[in-house]
């Protein structure tokens, strides 16, 4: 079996700070570019998120998704910003009442937004601020 360090950058797991890491392991017992170690914390990592329907994306969600991004195409703007799309903009959907507030994923709580502005307004949401 090929041996291959390591390529994570300073994880508990390698009990690494920083960059260099002393983990080799056989590339054969992942498949990945981590140790067996740091592939275990991120697999725990990534398996800590909330499922898609507990987080607000259900089947109703994604029903109407469909048509809150049609509508984005054929002129509504962006909740957020107000601007309109473009051909070249990337329309996600929006709560209007978010999910942890109470709202629902029926269509009149769905507007369609630019990708960047529910990025940077939903980061700002969960950071306290409102606008």
């Amino acid at each position: 079996m090929p041996k291959r360090w390591c390529q994570c950058r300073g994880c508990a797991a390698c009990n690494t700070a920083g960059g260099a890491h002393g983990q080799l392991f056989d590339l054969d017992t992942t498949g990945t570019l981590r140790c067996p170690a740091c592939q275990a914390t991120a697999t725990a990592n990534r398996n800590q998120r909330p499922s898609s329907s507990a987080r607000g994306y259900d089947g109703e969600y994604q029903a109407n998704k469909p048509i809150v991004i049609e509508q984005g195409r054929r002129g509504r703007p962006c909740h957020i910003c107000g601007k309109p799309f473009t051909a070249r903009n990337k329309i996600t959907v929006e709560h209007i009442k978010p999910v942890r507030e109470g709202g629902g994923s029926e269509l009149e709580n769905l507007a369609p937004a630019h990708t960047w502005c529910n990025y940077g307004w939903n980061r700002g949401k969960r950071n306290g601020r409102t606008g």
